[in-house]
This record gives structure tokens, sequence and C-alpha cells, in this order.
């Protein structure tokens, strides 16, 4: 959670690397997060919230079967209720989680 005084610039910069990946969307939550998803382009801006309980609606929303997702933090960040809705959504046989 703790990237210093650099840390804003630093999330920005994923935005090159994403796009370099081919990446389609971007859901991202909390405070230095708000930094990648502003730095993206508007084509690749899935949704942002401040935590990852307010981002669960808007991603549950938008995923279909079939879909590719990471999901990427730190334990301090909460990832895991996120796995958790989209395994009950979809389950998890045969997906590697």
């Amino acid at each position: 959670l703790e990237l210093g005084p650099e840390s804003s610039k630093l999330h920005q910069g994923l935005a090159e690397f994403i796009d370099g990946a081919g990446v389609d969307v971007v859901f991202a939550c909390g405070e230095l997060m708000g930094s990648l998803y502003e730095a993206l382009p508007a084509s690749r801006r899935g949704a942002y919230a401040k935590t990852a309980e307010a981002l669960a609606p808007m991603l549950m929303e938008a995923v279909g079967p079939g879909d590719a997702i990471m999901i990427k933090g730190s334990l301090g960040s909460r990832m895991a209720p996120l796995v958790e809705a989209l395994k009950r959504r979809f389950g998890t046989e045969g997906v590697p989680v």
C-alpha cells in the first residue's frame, strides 16, 4: 500500500503497460488506483470506486461468462470480496482461481 512520494506517478505509469498488453478494460479501486484510472484512455475505463465493496456491483454488471479477469491487490486492499462475488456468480469449475 505504501510506495512513497512517487506512488501516484508509479500508478499512472501502469497505463502504458496496460495499453501494451492489450487489456480491454480496467476496473480500479483505492485512492492510488484513481491515478491509474485517470491516466487510462476513456475506452479502457470500466469503472472506479474508492473501495472494492463499492466497485463490486459495477464489476458484476459488466462481466460476462467467458471473460478473462485479473484481480490484483494487496491483502490490505481487500480484493477477496470481489473474487468471492465472481465465484458465487460464475462458479469455479474448470477455472484457475
